[in-house]
């Protein structure tokens, strides 16, 4: 078997990636065994008849979904009237899923009143869902001069512990409102009765789940997500690290065929994705319109802002591209089948928050996460899951519950639903959340004055 040498592009140039003869646990693989053997991870054959077939096609097609930009995590888009009202929820192709993605920057140019559903004739205008209220509630404090400084602090802080900690319910905010009333009657003027508007427009139907996960908290995850993933901790750096030397590990075990063949594999999945991220990244772009092995590892070793994604989308290629990762795929499979699909199949209503996310894609890095983990002391599976959980909610609009859903399922641990308050209290991830958090009540104004002015529009 050939040697062959790599050298990684700027800024680090000076590394150097040796493709060394490796005594091969199997006969050495030509193009033609190489593509035998990839065609057989791509199709892995069912065990038996019926059911296991479809559970078979339904775990492949999950993953081959990703690839061919069609998206396999459909966020939960609805959201108010009050919210639908100001603003179009316009899919944008910024992500693997680009049908089903979010647009993350909010500006008046995306309302399309046009566009937006009708409200139900169940549902008034005014209504919001628990969420949508209390965050509006932050704004318009934090936008009043009529209490101080302080003031502002006690009763904005008070609730945002209520929107990190999650389950919010109308009964939480009206005694949050009837403390309020009787602590600041004196000092508030107006506030106090806009405030009580705002509570008595909170709907409890409109809730979905426990985290109330409308509008503004899938903008708060988004948002949070980009935020981790545009600045990573060490951490997650390092994760990012293992994974590329996983697959470099991986890719020196071929001859030049199987280098070449694998190359094609990844860039033809690729180049079937919409995502403006990957666009973005000159090295990506590189390597799609030029495939090769020093492509390749030239765009993993992109210092791109998008460096981590990027990382995180070519391994979940590369793992069904690559003859030797069958077994993890294979694997992943196996656990998909009689794990996931038969804990749907048996699903009941406490088990809710369990069930959210059992999707291939978080099940398949799972599985590599802990082959590398095996590999390499000192691995943190809880930044591993952190990092998944935003990479998902980046590119397809997956709620971050989800992910932690599928990796406590793989554990046998109790899942419990996912927290921002937990993770506000994480110094590596506290500047994240606050992001996110003061985006929300920008929107929240913007929305606010948005539909001030279409009131005085429609009295003129």
């Amino acid at each position: 078997m050939p040697k062959f040498v790599f050298y990684a592009a700027p800024p680090r140039a000076a590394t150097t990636f040796h493709i060394e003869n490796h005594p091969p646990a199997a006969p050495p693989r030509g193009l033609a065994q190489t593509q035998a053997v990839s065609n057989s991870t791509l199709s892995v054959p069912a065990r038996s008849e019926g059911a296991q077939q479809k559970k078979t096609k339904s775990f492949f097609s999950r993953l081959k979904a990703v690839f061919s930009g069609r998206g396999t995590h459909s966020p939960r888009s609805a959201a108010a009237p009050t919210v639908r009202h100001a603003l179009a929820l316009t899919p944008q192709g910024a992500a693997v899923g680009r049908d089903n993605a979010f647009y993350g920057q909010i500006t008046f140019s995306n309302i399309m009143p046009k566009h937006l559903p009708e409200p139900s004739e169940v549902t008034p205008p005014s209504s919001r869902t628990v969420s949508e209220a209390l965050v509006d509630m932050v704004a318009l404090i934090e936008a009043s001069t009529e209490i101080g400084e302080i003031t502002k602090c006690e009763m904005g802080g008070t609730l945002r512990s209520h929107f990190l900690a999650g389950g919010v319910s109308q009964n939480s905010l009206k005694n949050l409102y009837t403390v309020w009333a009787a602590k600041y009657a004196r000092s508030t003027g107006e506030l106090l009765p806009s405030i009580q508007a705002l509570v008595d427009s909170a709907d409890k139907k409109l809730a979905l789940d426990k985290q109330n996960d409308q509008y503004y908290c899938q903008l708060f995850e988004r948002e949070l997500a980009c935020d981790l993933l545009a600045r990573p901790n060490s951490g997650m750096l390092q994760i990012s690290q293992n994974i590329k030397d996983y697959m470099l590990a991986d890719m020196a075990c071929y001859d030049e065929a199987g280098q070449n063949y694998i190359s094609l594999l990844v860039r033809e999945h690729m180049a079937q994705d919409q995502a403006e991220y990957l666009t973005s990244i000159p090295e990506a772009a590189q390597f799609i319109a030029q495939p090769s092995p020093f492509g390749l590892i030239n765009m993993l070793n992109t210092d791109s802002v998008h460096a981590i994604p990027l990382v995180l989308a070519t391994a979940l290629r590369y793992l069904l591209c690559a003859p030797q990762c069958a077994k993890i795929v294979n694997d992943a499979h196996q656990f998909y089948t009689d794990v996931i699909l038969t804990s749907r199949s048996l699903h009941v209503a406490s088990d809710k928050d369990q069930e959210l996310g059992m999707a291939g894609c978080n099940n398949l890095l799972n599985f590599l996460f802990h082959e590398i983990e095996e590999q390499c002391p000192g691995f943190s599976m809880e930044q591993a899951t952190l990092m998944t959980a935003a990479y998902f909610s980046f590119v397809g609009g997956q709620a971050l519950n989800d992910t932690f859903a599928v990796f406590a399922h793989h554990s046998k641990q109790n899942f419990k639903p996912f927290s921002y308050k937990a993770l506000s209290y994480n110094s590596d991830v506290a500047p994240a959340v606050d992001h996110a958090y003061q985006k929300l009540v920008k929107v929240s104004a913007e929305i606010q004055q948005l539909n001030v002015n279409r009131s005085q529009e429609s009295v003129a």
